[in-house]
């Protein structure tokens, strides 16, 4: 084999290990970024999740019954949320309680917190339209 051979050759697998290095990093990259995502907790949920944790987030699951922790991106960030309420479910905050059609909900993951809803809010009781959900942070402050 010449030396010219020897060095096509050679660049030949370099070329190879660099694509397949570029395939590699770029589905990482797409795993991180698209399907999982990591970012540190806003301290609204807890103490279920404290400020500072390490949030990890799955982003093609759209199912969200009630009592699932989901991950909500706005102009502000992201921060994590309980999903209250489904299509279809009348919410109510009245008397320091949450209703979800017309029942009082037992929320002990709030721990000992009241539910008071927003002077300057939204007016309850609402009703959730289809495919949307309510939302609400555990950490109740008036």
């Amino acid at each position: 084999m010449t030396d010219e051979e020897r060095k096509k050759k050679l660049l030949k697998i370099i070329k190879n290990l660099v694509i397949r290095a570029i395939v590699i990093l770029g589905c990482i990259w797409l795993l991180f970024n698209v399907v999982f995502s990591f970012y540190r907790a806003d301290g609204g949920m807890a103490p279920s999740i404290k400020l500072g944790d390490t949030v990890m987030t799955y982003g093609f699951d759209r199912d969200y019954p009630s009592g699932t922790v989901v991950a909500y991106k706005s102009e502000y960030g992201m921060s994590e949320y309980r999903v209250i309420a489904v299509a279809g479910d009348t919410v109510d905050i009245k008397n320091d309680a949450l209703y979800i059609n017309g029942y009082s909900v037992s929320e002990d993951y709030i721990y000992g917190q009241k539910t008071t809803a927003w002077e300057d809010g939204i007016r309850f009781p609402i009703t959730v339209e289809e495919g949307q959900v309510f939302l609400l942070h555990d950490t109740r402050t008036a």
